[in-house]
């Protein structure tokens, strides 16, 4: 384990789990970002995070980037840009994630991540679970 730097090495088992935090520039506190290689897949995932190239440098070329798309908001993503980050990543499979609920369309927010990427996009619900 590092201390003081950017990146948290766990080691379990068969699981390699990589915890980056660093600051986006309209966000003054520390971004969690996570990374975990499971079964020779990569997933990333992000939160509460507005697009900036840290993200789209720890998600390159992963199996799977889970994305916030809480919207506009300072110091977060909209739909739209958590596409531009999969796409300008390379990775194969977004999952939005954190995203508005009641007066905003969610069924919308798909269409607005494949305006940036062409790869699949899903909307993660509580409780998902999937088979890596």
């Amino acid at each position: 384990m590092e201390k003081g730097g950017t990146n948290l090495l766990l080691l379990l088992s068969a699981i390699t789990v990589m915890f980056f935090s660093f600051s986006c520039k309209a966000k003054p506190t520390e971004t969690p970002v996570l990374e975990t290689k499971i079964s020779g897949k990569v997933v990333a995932y992000s939160s509460d995070t507005e697009p900036c190239s840290q993200v789209i440098r720890m998600a390159e070329k992963a199996d799977y980037l889970f994305h916030e798309s809480s919207g506009l908001l300072h110091g977060h993503s909209s739909a739209m840009q958590a596409g531009d980050i999969a796409n300008q990543a390379g990775v194969k499979v977004l999952y939005l994630i954190h995203y508005p609920t009641g007066e905003h369309p969610i069924d919308q927010l798909t269409s607005e991540a494949k305006q940036r990427f062409n790869g699949p996009v899903y909307l993660a619900e509580d409780f998902l679970s999937l088979d890596f």
